[in-house]
Formats: C-alpha cells, sequence, structure tokens
C-alpha cells in the first residue's frame, strides 16, 4: 500500500519481507491486530509520513510487474521447454484418443 502513500498492514504470508518497512499483522489473531492498527492512529504523522516514503522506494524498486513476470517465467522455463508428454497409452491404439 505504499505506492498510494498507506502504511503496509499485513501478514507474513503475503510475500513482504521488508519486516523494517511492514507493520505485521497475524493471521488469527484479532487483539493484535486491532492493537497494531490502534497505534498506527495515533502515530507520530512524520514518522509515518517517513516510513511511507522508504517503503515505496522499496516497492518501486522491487516488486516491479518486470521483476514479478521475470520469476513467474523462471519458475516455468523446466516446463516450458519439457519434451512433449507421450500421449499414446501403451498397448492403446492412438487413434483412440
Amino acid at each position: 500500500m505504499a505506492a498510494i502513500g498507506l502504511p503496509i498492514l499485513c501478514t507474513p504470508q503475503s510475500g513482504y519481507i521488508r519486516s523494517d518497512l511492514v507493520y505485521p499483522l497475524r493471521l488469527g489473531d484479532q487483539a493484535h491486530n486491532v492493537a497494531v492498527i490502534n497505534a498506527l492512529q495515533v502515530a507520530d504523522e512524520a514518522k509515518l509520513l517517513e516510513r511511507s516514503a522508504r517503503a515505496r522506494e522499496i516497492i518501486e524498486r522491487e516488486y516491479t510487474w518486470e521483476k514479478f513476470c521475470r520469476t513467474i517465467i523462471k519458475g516455468l522455463e523446466p516446463y516450458l521447454w519439457a519434451e512433449e508428454p507421450d500421449l499414446v497409452r501403451e498397448g492403446g491404439d492412438e487413434g483412440s484418443h
């Protein structure tokens, strides 16, 4: 959310690994999550803005569509260049598929 100037609140399962820029929430721990949000409502605005600006810089640099697509393609490459699977059943007739 830093891309629009809001604090980043998310769980570790989100994939964000920059814990110094993320306000951590916990799955299944509503009391903790409410406490985090309440603390942000009374936090020093200058500190929030500075942290948001740092988060935006990192997100723009490290979480780009180009990088995302490269990661997906790299993960799929072994399957993209694999030999075509043998669709003919053993002992069967090729024309019966």
